[in-house]
């Protein structure tokens, strides 16, 4: 397959993976809370300022406290989306940065409505991050936004683009394996069943602390 073809399947499979990451993290969001009440009603104490940490089933090392980032989710991740020699910017990607910058740089936004302003400050700063970490995703979505036609990836790109949407797959994979997951999307009697294991699991790891 072209390296313009595969540019594309990659598009669509990165822009599925982070709608899908988006969501699964307000569910996340929304289903904490919820299983932090039900976990003291069964451990028989108010809940504190501080949650307990949970964990995935197989996994219970390293939780951290985050819920959009690590809790609940049973191992840390670096939040990296791309793995990129950041020392090394990209030519295809400084060239669209420029384009970028010509039209939306902060200095160029006075004249525009505060709402406008913000938005296209917010955009520029997306295409920065995106030039600093060689983000090709990032800025083809802000140069598709303004207007501006990026020049097709390198192969190095698309390889860069493999490695995201791996990344993307790993996180979302990580925390629909979840405790909190599975709980939530469970009905009562296996609600139940995955609430009783998992204090049993809390008690036996205090008790070896």
């Amino acid at each position: 397959m072209e390296i313009e073809g595969k540019y594309d399947l990659l598009i669509i499979r990165n822009k599925y993976l982070k709608n899908s990451l988006e969501i699964t993290e307000k569910v996340m969001n929304k289903a904490e809370p919820i299983f932090s009440k039900e976990l003291y009603k069964r451990l028989g104490h108010p809940e504190p300022e501080k949650k307990i940490e949970t964990v995935t089933p197989k996994k219970h090392e390293d939780v951290k406290d985050n819920i959009n980032q690590k809790t609940y989710a049973g191992e840390d991740t670096s939040g990296e989306i791309i793995d990129a020699k950041k020392e090394k910017k990209d030519q295809n990607l400084k060239s669209v940065f420029k384009k970028i910058a010509s039209k939306i740089h902060p200095d160029k936004l006075e004249r525009l409505s505060e709402f406008e302003k913000k938005y296209k400050t917010l955009l520029f700063e997306k295409a920065r991050i995106a030039l600093e970490s060689n983000d090709y995703y990032d800025i083809v979505e802000v140069a598709e936004e303004l207007d501006i036609k990026p020049p097709p990836p390198n192969r190095e790109q698309i390889e860069l683009m493999k490695k995201t949407n791996q990344t993307l797959e790993d996180r979302l994979k990580h925390l629909q394996d979840s405790i909190l997951w599975n709980w939530y999307h469970s009905d009562d009697e296996a609600k139940e069943l995955l609430m009783s294991r998992y204090v049993e699991k809390l008690q036996q790891m205090h008790a070896g602390t």
